[in-house]
């Protein structure tokens, strides 16, 4: 089974202009498109890097196929001994232990005189996106975010 979840710019396209959460499947030899959350502006991940082989994330970062050298520093994320390899994507991808998940979502009706309020505000969506906001429209927006733990592939590294 195989499934592609994105952010559309619509949740009935053609008719509305809600940014929606939806899933694309391929059903019976055909790609089926179906909205799941309605209202939901963006979404990103980052990805916890078990570096020492205990099943804990050592450090986060937004790609581990190419991680930006400023997630990957030593003042950001910490060495081990041996020092980590970055330079080998299919590993680096083999070793998320955890995935910090951040969604931005709206109201999917205006809010009367909140424009004025949400020129101010920023939100926060991770490592790649440390501050996005500053909309100018009318639209009550909340930010959420929380990590999950990948138990299939840390519970075979946890330490006893």
């Amino acid at each position: 089974m195989h499934r592609i979840y994105f952010i559309s710019d619509c949740n009935e396209c053609g008719k509305d202009t809600i940014p929606t959460l939806k899933v694309a499947e391929f059903i019976n030899g055909s790609m089926v498109i179906s909205p799941l959350v309605d209202g939901i502006d963006d979404l990103q991940f980052d990805y916890g890097i078990d570096m020492d082989h205990n099943g804990s994330p050592d450090c986060y970062v937004s790609a581990p196929g190419a991680p930006p050298s400023t997630e990957i520093d030593v003042a950001t994320c910490p060495q081990t001994s041996p020092a980590y390899d970055w330079t080998k994507a299919d590993e680096n991808w083999l070793n998320v232990m955890a995935v910090r998940v951040h969604l931005l979502a709206r109201n999917t009706e205006p809010s009367p005189g909140w424009a004025a309020e949400e020129k101010k505000r920023t939100y926060a969506l991770g490592l790649a996106h440390p501050q996005v906001g500053r909309f100018d429209d009318n639209y009550k927006r909340h930010a959420f975010s929380t990590v999950a733990r990948l138990i299939n592939d840390s519970g075979i590294r946890e330490l006893p």
